[in-house]
């Protein structure tokens, strides 16, 4: 995975991580980046900007990724609850049970 990052850094112009740090941080800006698009994507789509960004999962308890959202987005990002992955989950599997009509 390193060396792919390092070539798509390298073939893009942009600087190569080196570190284990760099690396890292190249995966956080590149995740806060990737949100940022998306998030304009579906506020072209709905024709209204998004005011708060609401990140849940275990990927909400990572701050230095909640700020770097943050300031890829320019709004206000709320992170929790860490367990909305694991409650999602749960109510996919009991809607394939037919134990649950929706999870809405």
């Amino acid at each position: 995975m390193c060396s792919e990052i390092q070539a798509a850094c390298r073939e893009t112009a942009q600087p190569i991580p080196e570190s284990d740090a760099e690396l890292a941080r190249c995966i956080f800006d590149s995740l806060a980046l990737l949100y940022a698009d998306v998030l304009h994507e579906l506020a072209q789509l709905r024709g209204e900007d998004f005011s708060q960004l609401h990140i849940v999962g275990g990927g909400c308890q990572n701050a230095l990724l909640n700020q770097l959202c943050a300031d890829a987005c320019g709004i206000r990002v709320i992170a929790g609850p860490v367990e909305a992955s694991t409650l999602g989950n749960i109510g996919i599997q009991l809607m394939t049970l037919d134990e649950l009509n929706n999870v809405g």
